[in-house]
């Protein structure tokens, strides 16, 4: 004789429904953190590069100027004063640019990692 199983009740099917919603919004959210993650790690990568740039004119001997030259030309051609920032100062700003960046990325795999505990528990 075959078991019996009775059909789910409409309480048990909501419950289902639901696990379902969490389970894809986590699932959507683990997606959006990787996005994140990639698109942080890409940043860094930019910026490093900028500062080697920096780094690479200042052994040359360019000035700030010479190395922010696109933009010190589209102030000339308006009539308004260049820059007055130093080599020294435009490293550390790709410095402080990267601190902040490298801590967003942090943040964000702290979040993966949270997520990837909740789902394996």
């Amino acid at each position: 004789m075959k078991e019996y199983y009775p059909p789910p009740t409409p309480h048990e099917h909501d419950i289902e429904k639901m696990s379902n919603r969490i389970t894809n919004a986590r699932i959507e959210e683990l997606e959006k953190l990787k996005e994140r993650k990639d698109e942080l790690k890409e940043k860094i990568k930019e910026k490093k590069d900028k500062m080697k740039e920096i780094r690479d004119a200042m052994e040359r001997g360019d000035t700030a100027d010479m190395i922010l030259s696109s933009s010190a030309a589209a102030l000339n051609k308006r009539g308004k004063e260049t820059s007055n920032l130093t080599n020294e100062d435009l490293l550390e700003i790709q410095e402080m640019a990267i601190e902040r960046l490298e801590e967003q990325f942090s943040k964000v795999e702290e979040e993966l990692k949270q997520l990837k505990d909740m789902e394996s528990s």
